[in-house]
């Protein structure tokens, strides 16, 4: 009998711990403020319980290292996907790129960038072929995983291989979806996701600029 509880009571910790994981990685994609249709600018708090960006160093798709320091005086707009994304990620892509063009002269204002979870298989010439799809302003980024990973920690993207695709050699990637918007000194203002519209965007983007 005694025996049975100890079993019992090590399953019983054993769930605990996953639902305790789960819902750590659920708050991680999900606990970012959002701009539901029109933003409501708001710049993220000292006592925020999520910190939201960060600096990182990568590589653009022409080669050439690129900092977010030098993307400074702008507003960003940061996604995170990878080229083979089959739907939520040129969704994304080019719901900002005809949000972009809406805006003409003033879409020099935002620099939207485009940042890899698939270094293997997200080459600088693979993201220099995928770039020229969406508006002409795309920096595509990938790099050294350690300086990838450390961009996805600073900006809590959630990215694991598919179940059962984990040995595959096309395998596709769950992910977290969101456009986070960024001031030009590099701080979080607000966010949307691939669903949002190309009007919604421009909304959000005129509130802005």
């Amino acid at each position: 009998m005694q025996k049975k509880h100890l079993i019992r009571m090590a399953m019983g910790g054993l769930f605990l711990c996953a639902a305790i994981f789960m819902v750590r990685n659920i708050a991680f994609v999900t606990d970012v403020p959002s701009a539901p249709g029109i933003a409501q600018v708001r710049y993220q708090k000292g006592n925020s319980p999520v910190s939201i960006g960060g600096p990182f160093l990568l590589v653009d798709q022409h080669g050439r290292p690129k900092s977010s320091a030098d993307f400074r005086g702008r507003y960003m707009l940061v996604y995170f996907g990878y080229t083979y994304c089959p739907d939520v990620c040129p969704t994304a892509l080019y719901a900002m790129t005809d949000a972009l063009n809406s805006l003409k002269d003033k879409a020099k204002n935002f620099q939207p960038i485009f940042i890899t979870i698939d270094p293997n298989r997200d080459t600088r010439s693979v993201m220099r072929d995928y770039m020229k799809n969406f508006h002409p302003s795309f920096v595509g980024l990938t790099g050294e995983k350690d300086q990838l990973e450390k961009a996805h920690k600073a900006y809590h993207v959630y990215a694991v291989k598919a179940p059962g695709q984990e040995h595959e050699k096309n395998y596709i990637l769950d992910h977290s979806s969101i456009v986070y918007v960024m001031d030009p000194r590099g701080r979080f203002i607000t966010s949307f996701n691939h669903n949002t519209s190309a009007e919604e965007i421009v909304k959000i983007l005129l509130t802005l600029s």
